[in-house]
Formats: C-alpha cells, structure tokens, sequence
C-alpha cells in the first residue's frame, strides 16, 4: 500500500496523509531519527525487491528521496535506533539468501555504513529494538526453522554478544518495542501456528 496516515492520540482519530511516493510495496522496514520518519526496502507490486529510501517530513506532509540502502535489495529486514543512527539489519534478498547483515545509517550525511553481521544464522521477519544505548534483535525465519535466539549490539565497539533466548515459542514477523528499560515482543508467526 501506498497511503499513509497518523493518529491524534488527544482525540482519538486517524488523519491521512501524503501518500508515499515510491512504488507501492509490502514488507518494508521503518524507522524515525529526530522530527522524521524513515521507510525503505520491501516488495513491490512487481514482486521485485527493492532497497531504495524515503524521508518524511510531517511539518510539511511531504516525502523526499533518500539514499539507498546499502546493502542487496530485500525485504523483511528489521531496524533499532541507537541515538540519531538507525540500524536495519537482516532480511531475504533477490537470491533467496536470509541475510545476517547489519547496516547503520547516518541521517546527517545521508549514507549508509555496513557494521559487523550478526554472528548468527541469516534470517528474515525478525525483530528488533533498543534499550539504552544498545540493540537488540533476534526471532526469525531461516527458510526452514523458526528462531527464539537473541542478540546485543554494542555500537561503541561493533561488537554481538548472544543474551537468553526468547521464552516464547521460535517466529517470525512479530512485533517488538520497548519502554524503559524492558523489551516486549508480541503476535507473530510459531511452529504451531499458520
């Protein structure tokens, strides 16, 4: 879809606005550095995978082009935000390779740096936040086994460590956040489940 819309929490509704411009497509990652929200990768209506990115600027409800992602095209990446640099981080790509790569993106130079890959099995629709200044990621879908693993990244030295794995049953294409101190992953897809 290509539509975009926000909510006015004070009054409880939904407002629509401008449209993203870039071809319709599912799967995308997205992400907000300071006043802006970010949205990239994903399927498009031609099943291709893409990797270009757009910025939108909602003091003027417009949308403008920014640099590629840097790494394949893909879908089903994740994404945190450690300060004002986004991570996306894993995915499938155009191959059919589940991706273990990781990407930092720097809003101010409008650029993309590659960061040391997770030391895992490659994996897509999994999830991701940050906790106080470190990343976290982990789930997923291999193309044959669902995950529970989970990950550290420390970016003041690029560097993994493997925490507890995830105490619900191994997914993918759940939902992440975290509030303070504490992560929370919800919905998906298990084993069990189709």
């Amino acid at each position: 879809l290509c539509l975009t819309a926000v909510c006015c929490f004070a009054q409880n509704t939904w407002t629509q606005m401008a449209s993203f411009p870039g071809i319709s497509r599912d799967d995308a990652v997205g992400f907000s550095i300071g006043a802006f929200g970010y949205v990239g990768t994903g399927m498009d209506v031609g099943f291709q995978l893409t990797k270009d990115f757009w910025r939108y600027d909602p003091a003027s409800d417009t949308w403008s082009q920014v640099a590629d992602f840097g790494g394949t095209p893909r879908q089903y990446c994740s994404s945190f935000i450690i300060g004002v640099t986004a991570y996306v981080l894993t995915g499938i790509d155009n191959n059919g390779v589940f991706q273990n790569d990781i990407w930092a993106y720097d809003a101010t130079l409008n650029s993309w740096t590659s960061k040391a890959p997770l030391p895992a099995t490659g994996r897509s629709g999994g999830v991701a936040f940050s906790i106080n200044g470190k990343g976290y990621t982990g789930t997923g879908f291999t193309g044959l086994a669902y995950l529970n693993d989970f990950w550290e990244y420390d970016p003041l030295i690029d560097s993994w460590t493997q925490r507890a794995d995830f105490a619900g049953m191994p997914r993918y294409v759940a939902a992440a956040f975290s509030i303070g101190a504490k992560g929370y992953i919800g919905t998906g897809k298990a084993v069990a489940n189709t």
